[in-house]
């Protein structure tokens, strides 16, 4: 029996950015310079990475051998695979997934958004019994320890199989029951049993390698005929429904043996510009009969679907894939590489120096600064540019011979100088492993001056998953801001700044909040007291600590619960030209009261926007009608 490997040959390639080489055929290197083993696995692919899961070559004992794990490797680019571990070790003792005469092959992954968990579906030959058994194991993460967690006989011989989600994240087996035909089984909610027979697919007759891709709506069921390891004509079925009717009439693909392999997935790279679907195999080397791993290759091709919705596949020596955009081309990009700025676009106090870089030798840069498209009578770069107010910049790199580089497009925002302060500083929280998901969980505040939030900050579990956003909230539940989390790091307290400055008004009720995926952090009445930090506090109000449900205003509290969400809150105070120089203006009763930079009372309550003086009489130096004021803000909104 074969076992149905989808594998990838690749080699790194300078081209334009993010594209990668792809040599079909060859032999796949990790980026320790290791052999790459992964064979009859499957590609997964979670955040901004693949992950790569298959079988490491067998303990070699008879016609078969038996089981050696499966190992893991990701990547972000196709190109580069990291060797993360053995994600399912053998078993040392008799039994499933044991070294002891079994085979465990074909392990497919899908994660469950309910139970979060991922579910890794297998299936299990005895050779000392000819039986076959389905196996799920378990892990919390893609690339963590899979733990064994139930077993299957379906009293059937099960040939090659996949473990397929639906976009409404039904959960099915397709296999090659007793060599008759491919059916396909809908698995349960939390995907870890068969509930019933959804269809038989495949009109009869052996049918290995079942591979499964939805495009535009149609499902495509490839497959190989029954030859185990030796390759031949692939060929598939198509259907609108899952459940049929499913074509009856065969439709070929590749050459007469697949360009020598056998499939076990297709992968799709969505991108910024289009969406390419690629067909993943194994190329097996069976010297002596029994195929050896060790030297076993892999093969990737692109599919090109038709006008009539027919797939075609063709042979490529050397293709070339861009993951960020989703293109493919059968020869190197010829396309100049996007300009880049440095420093990177972002919120900065104080005037910039921008530079912009292009990595194609000999490339012009053009750029604008007004919003426009640059053009190639645009402004042409030659030096760094000043930025001292709030800037978008656009590039485009152009060179004879060469496609137009994309647009690269920078905002650099130039925030007013000022004090910085969070409501928490360096606590960490009680507990940081706390089972939940899908919460909006967060934290109300205040501030005591008028001021700009320029940050949401959180504190990430050590076991969570999924991306994040942050959110800004008035008391009535307007949302006036949000901003997504990038580059996190694995826990601990995670940043993440606004697209812009967002002004709030002193002794005014706000609340912050960010959504968990699978676990948060928790210290249990810590905001049934305000904290406080300079102008800024939490409130005490009795029902701080406040969450709802993910995307949505978190207006539900219980026990004062502090979920350590916070915000990033400048003070903002004037520029060099004004700062402690002495103006003056006429005295009045009120303690504090404010004056224009003309020295003109305005009263106990500026208008919103512009810059002020406050003076704190019993915080400024009075000499007569002269003031020292220690206390000049700036309130303009951006």
């Amino acid at each position: 029996m074969k076992k149905s490997v989808f594998t990838i040959t690749i080699a790194c390639a300078v081209l334009n950015v993010l594209a990668a080489k792809i040599q079909p055929g060859l032999t796949l290197y990790d980026t320790n310079g290791d052999t790459l083993h992964a064979h009859a696995g499957d590609i997964t692919k979670v955040g901004n990475k693949w992950y790569f899961i298959g079988e490491a070559p067998r303990i070699l004992q008879g016609t078969f051998g038996d089981f050696g794990g499966f190992n893991c490797y990701s990547t972000a680019d196709l190109a580069n695979w990291k060797y993360e571990g053995m994600v399912l070790p053998p078993n040392p003792n008799a039994g499933y997934l044991s070294s002891k005469s079994r085979i465990a092959y074909d392990p497919h992954v899908l994660y469950n958004s309910t139970t979060k968990k991922y579910v890794m579906v297998m299936a299990e030959y005895n050779d000392s019994t000819g039986g076959c058994v389905f196996i799920w194991a378990t892990s919390d993460s893609i690339n963590g320890t899979y733990t064994l967690a139930k077993v299957y006989d379906p009293k059937v011989f099960i040939g090659d199989f996949m473990a397929y989600k639906d976009d409404d994240g039904t959960g099915y087996l397709i296999y090659d029951d007793r060599h008759q035909a491919n059916v396909i089984d809908r698995l349960s909610a939390d995907y870890l049993s068969i509930t019933g027979r959804v269809c038989q697919a495949t009109p009869g007759g052996c049918d290995e390698a079942p591979c499964l891709v939805k495009i535009g709506g149609t499902y495509y069921l490839y497959n190989s005929y029954c030859s185990y390891w030796s390759p031949n004509q692939g060929h598939y079925w198509t259907a609108t429904n899952i459940a049929g009717p499913w074509s009856t009439m065969v439709k070929n693909i590749g050459d007469a043996t697949t360009y020598n392999s056998q499939g076990t997935t297709f992968i799709t790279v969505q991108g910024s510009i289009t969406t390419t679907y690629i067909y993943i195999a194994d190329r097996w080397i069976c010297p002596t009969g029994a195929c050896d791993k060790r030297l076993s290759t892999y093969v990737m091709l692109p599919l090109v679907v038709g006008a009539n919705g027919s797939l075609t596949m063709n042979w490529y020596e050397n293709w070339y894939i861009n993951v960020a955009t989703g293109q493919w081309s059968a020869t190197p990009f010829n396309t100049v590489a996007t300009p880049s700025f440095n420093p990177p676009a972002g919120q900065y106090t104080g005037t910039q120096s921008v530079s912009i870089n292009c990595d194609t030798s000999g490339a012009t840069i053009h750029y604008t600064l007004d919003g426009t498209t640059p053009t190639l009578s645009s402004p042409t770069y030659a030096g760094p540019i000043t930025v001292n107010t709030t800037t978008t910049i656009k590039a485009r790199a152009f060179k004879t011979g060469m496609d137009a580089s994309e647009i690269a497009v920078g905002v650099f925002q130039i925030l007013p100088p000022g004090t910085d302060y969070t409501v928490l500083t360096t606590q960490v929280p009680a507990l940081v492993d706390v089972a939940e998901g899908n919460n909006e969980l967060g934290m109300k505040f205040r501030t005591s001056v008028d001021g700009i939030i320029i940050g949401v900050r959180y504190y990430r579990s050590p076991t969570e998953t999924g991306t994040h956003t942050g959110r800004i909230w008035s008391s009535s539940g307007t949302q006036l801001t949000s901003m997504d989390f990038g580059n996190e790091t694995s826990s601990g307290w995670q940043q993440a700044m606004l697209s812009g400055p967002l002004s709030i008004a002193a002794n005014t009720t706000y609340i912050v909040s960010v959504n968990d995926n699978s676990k948060l952090v928790v210290t249990h009445n810590e905001l049934s007291t305000a904290i406080a930090n300079g102008p800024i506090s939490s409130v005490a109000d009795g029902s701080n600590g406040v969450y709802g449900p993910k995307g949505t205003f978190p207006a539900q509290t219980y026990s004062g619960n502090n979920y350590y969400v916070d915000v990033v809150f400048r003070q903002v105070r004037p520029t060099g030209a004004l700062s402690g120089l002495p103006i003056l203006i006429k005295p009045v009763s009120s303690r504090v009261v404010y004056y224009d930079l003309a020295g003109r009372h305005v009263g106990s309550t500026p208008r919103k926007h512009g810059i002020f003086l406050r003076a704190n009489h019993t915080g400024a130096s009075a000499i007569g009608s002269l003031v020292f004021c220690h206390d000049l803000i700036v309130l303009s909104k951006p």
